[in-house]
Formats: structure tokens, C-alpha cells, sequence
């Protein structure tokens, strides 16, 4: 039965960075992170599957890797096809660990999980995306009727997304908001967690992700100068966390001193521009991907206006589109762009990590690369990356090329890109890069300068839970696992992860 013992409660506190925690801990701002870090175990999580910031909280929650969901972007490739599609963590082939819960007389209570939706035939309460970063789907609820219940509590719903075109007064108000919202995800969660009625809890606050991103900028820890240098703003994000270290300290208060609770922040932010120019520019400069030849270009309006408009022009324009506009526009140049008679590898539209597919034979529809090219194809491409050098510094941008079979033992993926282009942090826009055979050029809207590193952080303390302080590493795939084993439930044999030992007690 339910309330047998305490619950085990999981927080997310989604894309906090454990380098600004680990500082604004040791300066006394988060007094709630420093009691875990004491008195129970923390980390840092790690993993090849890390290396994408999104959908991390799918396979971080599932267990499962990305060559079992085979989710790594909001846009992806159409399988056997040249076209670009949306998707969202309903097509990944991934349920959260709580899913292996029906009809085991567990009863829970999902409020905000990340890049989760209701799952029908569990025992208790689920709310998804009423207040997270950015959902990609509308608010939904298990049962439907305790939205109503949630709008009593919370409110309007509170909707912030990132603009980077924002002035600095509407991001002023933005911060108001994301402090507005993050109280009431607070009194929303005391209001709905009795500790008695779950065996399980899993929460999130989605307002650390979208200020880390707004308000980088303005954060003296990014080591750049802010663009407008107001004393508030500058300590908005540090601000965010402290609202929410609060909040979580007056949530547990309520809840028996022997819950075992976990902190769990995905890949925190780093410095970095977008990069993907750059790797278009590598796959058409080094003739991997070559432009349709001269009289076969599209004579479709779209197609003829982006040849004859200038990129800036282009995008200035593009930026009063809707969302769907703008995604079929570059999903027409993506497909017309590429003579796919003669290409052999072609970049896939990103922002920040760069990834490759090869037009490879029997995989895509107009493939010219044999099985037997493959693998050696794909070494070349490593070390004509690991040539490119940065002008401003003189040193080489990238940080590693792994390929999908380095990091998921995918020896040839089916979704996944074949190559994976992790570049160094950088705090400037680069324009061009060098290779010996070429000048790569990019000009992207210079407007965004964070993204993600491929590291989280993880707390956790209450029975069952080490005390050792700072435990180094996690792997993040571990983490669902381990939440099984607190709950006492086997693990699914689909998970690659295991119970993480650097954690738990053994009792």
C-alpha cells in the first residue's frame, strides 16, 4: 500500500550547471544545494549520450541510449529520404522509468517532467508541460480533470520562451516572470506533494534552462563583458537558482527527515556560437556535397529568391515568419540545395554540434557510398576535421569527431547522424575557419552565444544514499536504474545503465 514509507523524490533542475553551483554553493547563495553536497552524494553526470543536449532527458529518464530512442534533435532527418521533419519526445521509441510501474502498487506523482507526457493506467497524478523550457506539446494531465485543480493553485499559465531579439526592458520582464513562475511552481508543489499519498515523485523547474540561455549574457561567470552592465540582471540567473534552491527547501520541509530526495540538473552552459555554416561550408568547400549543377537549380519562387537575396537579408526577413514557415523554407533549401547524384557526405542543419550523414547506398534513397567505402570514408572526413584551424587563435576549433559507433556501438545507424562535430567553447562568433584546402565561411545571426556542455550534476541523500560528498562521475544512463532500485522494482533488460554503486549504500 502507498505510504508504507517515505517517497522517493526526484527534482529536476533543468540545465543547471554544476560549475555555477559548485561557486554559488561555496559563496553561501544555495543553502539547500550545499546540504546535499554535505550530507549525502553528488556528481557530475557523464556519457556518450551527453553529448546532445537534446532529448537527454529522455534517455536520462528512460535509460535508454539514442540508438535505442533514436531521438537527437527537434529536427531530424526523414529516415530513406533528403527531407527535414520536426519531432518531439513523443516519437522517440522511449517510456520514462515510471512507466514500468503499472500495476505494481506504486502510486506517483509527475508534475513538469521534462520532455515526458501522461502515461494512461498509473496509479496517482501527472501533469506535463504546464510550466517547463519550452514544450514542444500543450499541457496535458492523468487525470485530465486536475489541470483544473492546477489553475486554481498556479494561476494563468505562465509561458516564457527564448527571444534573441528581446530589448533589455522585455528581458527585464522575462526575469520577473521566470521569479513569478518559479514561486508558483513552488506553492503548486506543496500544495498537490502530500509525502503519505506517493511512493514516488518526480518535479522539475524549467526556468533555470531558459534564463541560462536569456541571461547569459549578463552572467559575470560566462567570462565575457555583459552588454549592458545593470546590477541586477547580472545576477538574474544566480538569482533563478536561489528561487528555486528556496522553493525545494520548502517543499521538503513538509516531508519526513528519511525521504530519499535526488537533484538532478542536465548539461549545464558554456560559451558557444553557432556552428553549423561551418559545417555545410567543410562538406561543400571539400567537394563532399556538391550544389546542383548550373541550369538544375529549382525554379520555385522560394528557391529563386534565396539565390538572389543576401543571407543577412535573408534571415532578417525570415525572423518575422511563424515557426512553420521557417521550417519549411530550410527544409526546401536543405532538399534542393545538394546534388545527391554526387554527394558522399552532406551536413545536417544544427546549431551547435555539427553532424554528418554519408549518402550511403541501400540507406539513402540516391546513395553513391558502397559498405566497402564506408568506414574508410568516414576516417577521412576525422582527420580533414581535425586540420581546420581558427584564425583569432591560431589553434584548431574542434574539440573531437566521434562517429555513432564510438559513442552508441552503432556500427552503421539507421536515424543517427554517421558523425558527430563537437567543437571547442568559443565566446565569438566564428566566421571563418581554415583548412589547407579551403576557407570555411558562416554567417549565422551572431545574436546567440550559449549553449551546452556535455556534463550534468547530480545530488542526492536519504536512505540508501551514500554519504561521501563528491563522488566525481556519474554515468547519466545509471540514473534510471538506480531509481528502480531505490523503489525496489527490477530493471527492464532494454536499460544499458545499472545501478549506480558510487551512490548507493548497498543496504
Amino acid at each position: 500500500m502507498p505510504g508504507k514509507n517515505p517517497p522517493l523524490v526526484i527534482l529536476g533542475i533543468d540545465a543547471a550547471d554544476v560549475r555555477l553551483i559548485r561557486q554559488w554553493v561555496s559563496e553561501g547563495h544555495l543553502p539547500t544545494f550545499a546540504r546535499f553536497m554535505q550530507k549525502g552524494s553528488w556528481g557530475m553526470t557523464v556519457g556518450s549520450d551527453m553529448m546532445i543536449e537534446h532529448g537527454i532527458w529522455v534517455s536520462l529518464l528512460s535509460g535508454l541510449s539514442r540508438d535505442q530512442t533514436g531521438y537527437y534533435d527537434f529536427r531530424q532527418l526523414k529516415t530513406g529520404t533528403y527531407q527535414m521533419e520536426l519531432k518531439t519526445s513523443k516519437d522517440a521509441k522511449a517510456n520514462p522509468f515510471w512507466f514500468h510501474l503499472r500495476g505494481r502498487d506504486k502510486k506517483v506523482a509527475i508534475i513538469d517532467a521534462q520532455d515526458t507526457y501522461p502515461i494512461p493506467g498509473l496509479d496517482g497524478i501527472q501533469i506535463s508541460n504546464w510550466a517547463t523550457h519550452e514544450p514542444a506539446f500543450d499541457a496535458a494531465a492523468e487525470p485530465e480533470g486536475i489541470l483544473s485543480e492546477v489553475r486554481k493553485i498556479f494561476g494563468p499559465q505562465i509561458k516564457t520562451e527564448i527571444n534573441w531579439y528581446y530589448s533589455f526592458d522585455q528581458e527585464v520582464v522575462m526575469y520577473r516572470q521566470l521569479m513569478e513562475r518559479v514561486k508558483k511552481k513552488g506553492i503548486l508543489l506543496r500544495r498537490l506533494l502530500r509525502p503519505e499519498a506517493f511512493d514516488l515523485i518526480v518535479a522539475s523547474f524549467g526556468e533555470s534552462h531558459t534564463a541560462g540561455h536569456q541571461f547569459w549574457k549578463y552572467v559575470p561567470e560566462s567570462g565575457k563583458p555583459p552588454r549592458v552592465p545593470d546590477a541586477e540582471m547580472m545576477k538574474s540567473l544566480r538569482t533563478i537558482y536561489q528561487a528555486i534552491d528556496r522553493e525545494i527547501e520548502e517543499l521538503l520541509a513538509q516531508f519526513p527527515s528519511d525521504t530519499t530526495v535526488f537533484l538532478i540538473g542536465t548539461a549545464g552552459m558554456e560559451n558557444l556560437y553557432p556552428t553549423s555554416g561551418l559545417v555545410e561550408s567543410f562538406c561543400r568547400e571539400l567537394a563532399y556535397q556538391p550544389f546542383p549543377a548550373p541550369g538544375t537549380a529549382s525554379l520555385h519562387p522560394m528557391s529563386i529568391l534565396r539565390r538572389i537575396l543576401p543571407e543577412s537579408l535573408r534571415v532578417a526577413i525570415s525572423r518575422h515568419f511563424p515557426r512553420e514557415t521557417r521550417e519549411l523554407l530550410l527544409a526546401q533549401q536543405f532538399t534542393g540545395s545538394t546534388d545527391w547524384s554526387r554527394t558522399t557526405a552532406f551536413a545536417l542543419p544544427s546549431f551547435y554540434p555539427g553532424w554528418l550523414r554519408l549518402n550511403l547506398k541501400g540507406r539513402e534513397p540516391m546513395g553513391i557510398v558502397t559498405r566497402e567505402q564506408y568506414h574508410g570514408l568516414m576516417e577521412e572526413l576525422q582527420r580533414e576535421f581535425s586540420k581546420l584551424v581558427d584564425p583569432r587563435t591560431g589553434q584548431t576549433p574542434i574539440h573531437s569527431v566521434p562517429s555513432a559507433a564510438q559513442l552508441f556501438g552503432v556500427d552503421v545507424p539507421d536515424i543517427l547522424p554517421d558523425l558527430f562535430v563537437k567543437w571547442k567553447p568559443h565566446s565569438y562568433l566564428m566566421k571563418t575557419v581554415q583548412h589547407p584546402r579551403a576557407e570555411l565561411k558562416q554567417n549565422p545571426d551572431p545574436i546567440r552565444d550559449s549553449g551546452h556542455s556535455d556534463f550534468g550534476f547530480v545530488a542526492a541523500m536519504g536512505p540508501g544514499i551514500r554519504t561521501a560528498g563528491n563522488i566525481g562521475e556519474v554515468q547519466m544512463l545509471n540514473l534510471a536504474p538506480t531509481f528502480l532500485t531505490l523503489l525496489k522494482e527490477p530493471i527492464p533488460p532494454e536499460m544499458k545503465g545499472r545501478p549506480e554503486d558510487l551512490l548507493l549504500t548497498g543496504d
